[in-house]
């Protein structure tokens, strides 16, 4: 038997320990409102109060180096990011200028990491899906880094997720916005870090742990504005839209 577990971050701050035992997830949940950081008004007739976490919108969280990393692959507006990933060798590290970049052309057109790839966002720097790529970040590999970036407009069908979409082990997501797609905004995967990131007003989930196998285990998840997701209106009573959900998840520390 399992049991799922969904959290909206309009609403409820969670002290979160997971414990699986014969596949069952054992939750502990301390509630406290919060609100969007750009928007203090009521929802549904609860009050609100500010968030514990404010990233959304804060430079100083979201911003990146204004200039390349020592050794860093410079990638300008108008490249291919996933052209550029191919390019060049696993452990790459990447730094993507101001300006609007893309994925390619294609719905399935998206970027797949080589073994420890980063990519580090300069102040401005946006990955765009442009409403046409399904994914952003796809693939298995582990040991990737993806920090600093807006990544918006993609377009992921529900039930999946566009950064991190094969919920691959071992990636440290850190100061992004990931906002404005449809989806999940990211997918899990075993010892995975989720920091100060800005996760807002996508399509289904801000988070959605799954990995097949139900091997998701020690992911950490600090620090993060998770707010106004399931802009889609995803039936609410199928337990599967929200803020955050976690599926068998054996070991999260979320602060």
């Amino acid at each position: 038997m399992r049991k799922a577990m969904a959290l909206d971050s309009r609403r409820l701050r969670a002290s979160l320990a997971l414990t699986v035992t014969v596949g069952v997830i054992i939750a502990v949940l301390l509630p406290v409102p919060v609100a969007a950081a750009d928007d203090p008004a009521p929802i549904d007739g609860v009050e609100l109060i500010d968030p514990p976490a404010r990233i959304c919108g804060k430079k100083g969280k979201l911003d990146g180096p204004s200039s390349p990393p020592d050794g860093a692959v410079v990638i300008q507006p108008g490249t291919n990011v996933s052209d550029a990933t191919n390019n060049h060798s696993a452990g790459t590290v990447f730094w993507l200028a101001p300006g609007t970049h893309t994925a390619g052309s294609g719905q399935y057109d998206n970027i797949t990491p080589k073994q420890g790839n980063k990519y580090i966002g300069a102040p401005g720097a946006i990955l765009d899906g442009k409403g046409v790529n399904a994914y952003a970040f796809t693939g298995t590999e582990t040991g990737v880094r993806i920090a600093y970036l807006t990544i918006q407009n993609f377009v992921a069908p529900n039930q999946e997720g566009v950064v991190n979409h094969d919920q691959a082990n071992g990636w440290l997501i850190e100061h992004n916005t990931i906002s404005d797609n449809s989806g999940a905004a990211l997918m899990g995967g075993a010892r995975q870090v989720l920091r100060y990131n800005c996760i807002a007003r996508n399509g289904q989930y801000g988070l959605n742990y799954f990995q097949s196998g139900d091997g998701i285990k020690n992911v950490v998840i600090d620090h993060n504005e998770i707010v106004r997701n399931n802009t889609d209106r995803v039936d609410p009573d199928c337990g599967c839209s929200g803020g955050a959900k976690f599926w068998a998840v054996d070991g999260a520390e979320i602060t």
